[in-house]
């Protein structure tokens, strides 16, 4: 696991966290345009670099149950093969829920890294053989935000999926076990959610 501390930010840039229109509407319409072997590095630069606008945007908008203490990080644990680092450069001196932001790189999981607390954990297009070995992964033992691009995973119990829609990047939302979890997202970022509900019998799932 790498940690990547964050340093101060530069100010003159707007915030991240005043985003949320421009990331979703460009996540919305950059799939839009044509691919050119080209463009391929720089359109690849920019899909990571809305799915870090997604993953900050998602918990920026979602509330926890329990709140953490201000000494503590807010943590996104990222597979490092699913979004570039590169794409978190700039999010130096952000706070979420009045913490400092920190982005921590995983390898393969699970295996879950012992000692490894997340506020947010992203899998990409990761496996899970059970999701109930993700739960209980925040510092109090409460269940992260879950978010990952495998086909399936907010009806199998995950929190909110990205998926592909033609060209366009959407996602879903499984909003009833996100409150099942002690979660709740704004009702802004469910109206342009696809809401879905946990599938008991999906592999991998969980009914709780």
């Amino acid at each position: 696991m790498r940690a990547w501390p964050l340093a101060r930010a530069n100010r003159t840039r707007p915030s991240i966290s005043k985003t949320v229109g421009w990331i979703l509407v460009l996540a919305a319409l950059w799939w839009l345009h044509p691919s050119q072997p080209a463009l391929a590095d720089s359109e690849s630069r920019l899909e990571n670099a809305i799915k870090a606008g997604f993953l900050f945007n998602f918990a920026r908008f979602t509330t926890f149950d329990t709140r953490l203490p201000a000494s503590t990080d807010f943590s996104f644990c990222v597979d490092l093969n699913a979004i570039d680092p590169e794409a978190f450069s700039d999010w130096e001196n952000e706070t979420l829920d009045g913490r400092m932001v920190a982005v921590r790189f995983t390898g393969a999981m699970p295996p879950i890294l012992p000692g490894l607390a997340c506020d947010v954990l992203y899998l990409g297009k990761q496996s899970v053989a059970s999701l109930s070995e993700l739960i209980g992964l925040r510092a109090d033992g409460s269940t992260p935000l879950l978010v990952a691009e495998t086909e399936g995973f907010a009806r199998s119990g995950g929190h909110i999926e990205l998926y592909r829609e033609g060209r366009n990047l959407r996602f879903r939302i499984n909003i009833g076990q996100m409150r099942r979890d002690g979660l709740n997202i704004s009702a802004q970022v469910l109206k342009l959610a696809q809401i879905v509900e946990t599938d008991e019998s999906a592999e991998g799932g969980r009914g709780d």
